[in-house]
């Protein structure tokens, strides 16, 4: 049994991996008759290892962060000013990545 890390690292790896189509395929000879559309292929390229972990680090780190705040706030009744700073910060930047993946 696959454990959380390896579980969001896959879905992580999954989403962000692109299909791109490869035109750069060689002419048919001028013999060969039977094809007369060029062919078309498509490639999936998968993200870096170092770029999944990124991603991977800042949801722990936001995910860690919203704990953090929840307890401040359960605690002392007050809300961290510098800790909703971080996290929108860091909201922003997973938003970005995952809305640029699928452009």
């Amino acid at each position: 049994m696959a454990g959380p890390v390896s579980v969001l690292r896959s879905f992580i790896r999954d989403y962000f991996t692109r299909e791109c189509v490869v035109d750069d395929l060689p002419l048919a000879s001028a013999q060969d008759t039977t094809r007369k559309v060029k062919r078309r292929r498509t490639r999936s390229v998968a993200p870096s290892e170092r770029f999944v972990w990124a991603m991977l680090v800042l949801i722990v780190a936001l995910a860690g962060l919203v704990a953090i705040e929840i307890a401040i706030v359960l605690v002392t009744g007050a809300v961290n000013d510098a800790i909703l700073i971080v996290v929108s910060g860091l909201v922003g930047a997973l938003a970005s990545r995952f809305l640029e993946a699928k452009r």
